[in-house]
């Protein structure tokens, strides 16, 4: 799966989250929202982790996955200070 394909699956299980100013499906599109959020609060975690475990290490190829994530880290303006 390409990267699009996969935002499309997962905005499918998740729901519509724009809200329209009806408080029945605003109520709804919240609760999408919710996990929206908690899903990119596990994704961002899951790239810190990487981003601090693997950039000392002695092996190149997991140093630049390391620095994809730093550089990720770094577009959202959050410093990876280790």
């Amino acid at each position: 799966m390409n990267e699009e394909e996969i935002l499309k699956l997962v905005h499918t299980l998740i729901g519509k989250t724009e809200p329209v100013g009806d408080t029945a499906v605003d109520d709804i599109r919240k609760a999408n929202v919710k996990k929206l959020i908690a899903i990119m609060k596990e994704l961002h975690e899951d790239i810190h982790y990487m981003a601090d475990k693997y950039s000392k290490s002695r092996y190149l190829s997991e140093k630049e996955i390391a620095n994809e994530c730093n550089g990720y880290l770094d577009w959202l303006g959050i410093s990876n200070n280790q």
